[in-house]
Order: structure tokens, then C-alpha cells, then sequence
């Protein structure tokens, strides 16, 4: 079973993602709603894969990205971010970020992430 972690600071968008996830394959599913709150997470649970939102308070999602990689967690990353244009997807992904979806995530957009992040 695949362990995801959602960080985001919407509630709302936490459940979407999972209920997406949920309907895509068999995964075991923790929830943050911060960086600050998620890197506990990250270093305890070791998920599998990790989709956070980009605009959160204490820790945003680049600076998440940014601790994580920092002590070299080999951890898939997905950025989720309405900022959807490609110098701010670049950046996630020069931060560390394996994959940037737009919100709202449409269904084939979260298959083709997951495809390209687990295969």
C-alpha cells in the first residue's frame, strides 16, 4: 500500500485530493496543514509520496521542498499550485519538486502526475 501525505491549508482541498486519490489506487493517506506540521510527518512516516499546495502559512511548499531535499529525502514531490504559469513550475521544480499540477487538480491531470511519479 502506497503512503501519500496531502499538505495543504485548505481542508477542502486535502479531501478532493484524497477522495481523487482514493478512486485511483489503494494508498494509506495523512494530512498537514502546513509545512511546519507536515515535516514531522515526512520524517516519521516516510510516505511514499508527498503532494503539497505552494501558498501556506509558517512554511509554504517551497520552503517544505526545500527542507526536505535538505537532508537528501529521495521522497516523490508533487507541487499542487493555481499559479500556473512556467517560470513558477520551473522553480518548484529547481526547488526539488518532481511534478507541478494546477488547482483545481482535474482527474486526468492527478493520473498523469501519478503516472509519471510512480510509474
Amino acid at each position: 500500500m502506497m503512503k501519500i501525505l496531502i499538505v495543504d491549508d485548505s481542508r477542502v482541498a486535502r479531501a478532493g485530493l484524497k477522495k481523487a486519490l482514493t478512486g485511483l489506487m489503494n494508498i494509506d493517506v495523512l494530512e498537514a496543514d502546513d509545512g511546519k506540521t507536515a515535516l514531522p510527518v515526512v520524517k516519521n512516516w516516510k510516505p511514499d509520496l508527498i503532494f503539497t499546495d505552494w501558498y501556506m502559512n509558517e512554511i509554504d511548499g517551497l520552503e517544505f521542498i526545500k527542507q526536505i531535499r535538505a537532508d537528501n529525502n529521495p521522497v516523490k514531490i508533487c507541487m499542487v499550485t493555481s499559479e500556473a504559469n512556467d517560470e513558477r513550475k520551473q522553480l518548484a521544480i529547481d526547488t526539488g519538486a518532481n511534478y507541478v499540477v494546477n488547482k483545481p487538480i482535474q482527474f486526468n491531470e492527478l493520473a498523469k502526475a501519478l503516472e509519471q511519479l510512480i510509474g
